[in-house]
């Protein structure tokens, strides 16, 4: 146990703060308080940060005043902080080849407890086996996510962003991914790493289909996790089958094909085996999906997850909340965090209220979607919309409002083979602008209008 006490690196680390605060700005990006083992150097690193973040030198009396005189092992704190200060005065060592030792016994220490609690999860016949291996693979991906830089200063920032944008131009590939329909490009912008995108809709308006849409687009230049909660993988074959050879999914469950049709589904099936997707139906909840996707992630294959959806969505084991919007907030939260630690954007299809569907004017709002509650995640959110669904059960009678009945055919007319798209939220760009498509029922398909 000895081992996993990096006993002489923190003292060194906390001597090298006191004796240069850039020490501190330098060892911040990497190395936190809850890293040191033992708690007086925990809660030195700790005063030190909050001293020197507020412009103040951390001093060995303010410290005492902050600490409110702790004893050491019978040593008073001045003389222990003085102690750990001359020991390295005349010699200052790295500071940051210390900060790597303590990372990697604070690691090593939450393996173990983790490997610990996973054991007596696995004993305890009350617990179902999914529940312990979600919480050990949520523990552990917390332990990776630690060992991350948590924070960078807006130069490096700055200057990451131009690197990107310069890669971008050199290599004459744009940043992120657009959707394949430039229609849709104009309101939505690209999907960039780390966005968290909505796509919410009624029952029928195509939010599956759009989000299916979206991710073979993005397939054909990199891979693609789907997280499919309501559909079999044979149902969105199905579907997929559909989009691509314009025949009729209940022709093909019927199997009222002739031989061309074969050979077109058969051609498709070429095409499909090009496509990097992979289908997960068993991942329920948001330490599941990120487990897996962190997996893929470090094949260095994944470009994006699309998550259907999120209704069906569950709770990590054991967690309780006080009313249904709370689950989807806290999802909602999680599925951002997985987005940004993974570096990749995330499509979650969402069902609209269908109280939002029963005003007279029932074009998409982000509220629609539990009361607006994912709006603060989320950093696009897109809903399909067809207006011809509302016309078709609006019909005014013909007898006593001709005039008005002859408006509504030709208004039926107009939209029974379009589709809207509303972007209700863009976090860089210009909200609340839709775009109009059409919408091919047989493929379910988005399609530019000509």
């Amino acid at each position: 146990m000895g081992e996993l006490i990096a006993a002489e690196a923190e003292k060194i680390v906390i001597g090298s703060v006191l004796l240069n605060a850039d020490n501190y700005w330098n060892l911040s990006q990497i190395l936190k308080p809850s890293h040191f083992h033992n708690s007086i150097n925990r809660r030195i690193y700790e005063v030190v940060g909050e001293l020197t973040q507020a412009g103040k030198p951390p001093s060995i009396p303010m410290i005492e005043r902050r600490m409110d005189g702790v004893e050491i092992e019978g040593v008073v704190l001045p003389v222990y902080l003085q102690t750990l200060v001359a020991r390295i005065i005349d010699d200052p060592p790295s500071p940051a080849d210390y900060a790597g030792e303590i990372i990697d016994t604070w690691m090593r220490r939450g393996i173990i407890a983790t490997a610990d609690q996973a054991s007596k999860d696995a004993k305890n016949a009350s617990k179902r086996t999914d529940e312990v291996l979600s919480a050990a693979e949520g523990a552990l991906a917390d332990i990776a996510r630690e060992d991350a830089i948590s924070e960078i200063s807006y130069r490096d920032a700055v200057s990451l962003a131009i690197s990107s944008v310069a890669d971008a131009y050199q290599n004459d590939r744009a940043l992120g991914f657009d959707s394949g329909l430039p229609s849709l490009d104009e309101i939505a912008g690209r999907f960039l790493p780390g966005d968290l995108i909505i796509i919410g809709g009624a029952s029928g308006h195509g939010k599956t289909a759009l989000g299916m849409q979206l991710a073979e687009h993005i397939a054909q230049s990199g891979h693609v996790l789907i997280n499919q909660l309501e559909m079999t993988p044979v149902g969105m074959a199905m579907r997929g089958l559909a989009a691509h050879t314009g025949i009729s999914a209940s022709a093909m469950e019927e199997g009222a094909l002739n031989e061309a049709e074969f050979d077109m589904l058969y051609a498709f099936q070429e095409q499909a085996a090009r496509s990097d997707i992979t289908i997960v139906q068993k991942d329920r909840t948001v330490a599941q999906m990120r487990s897996r996707a962190m997996a893929h992630k470090k094949s260095g294959r994944l470009a994006a997850v699309l998550i259907d959806h999120l209704r069906l969505m569950d709770a990590e084991p054991g967690k309780r909340y006080y009313s249904d919007l709370a689950a989807i907030a806290d999802h909602c939260a999680g599925l951002k965090k997985m987005a940004t630690d993974l570096a990749v954007p995330v499509f979650l299809v969402c069902q609209r209220t269908r109280g939002s569907q029963k005003r007279d004017d029932d074009s998409p709002r982000s509220t629609d979607l539990y009361g607006g509650v994912i709006e603060q995640d989320a950093d696009i959110i897109i809903m399909p919309y067809r207006r011809y669904d509302k016309l078709k059960v609006s019909e005014p009678s013909h007898d006593r409002d001709p005039d008005g009945h002859y408006k509504w055919v030709k208004e039926c007319e107009k939209w029974k083979d379009r589709i809207e798209i509303h972007q209700t939220k863009r976090r860089r760009g210009e909200g609340n602008r839709h775009r109009s498509f059409h919408w091919n029922a047989l493929a379910t398909r988005f399609e530019e209008l000509e």
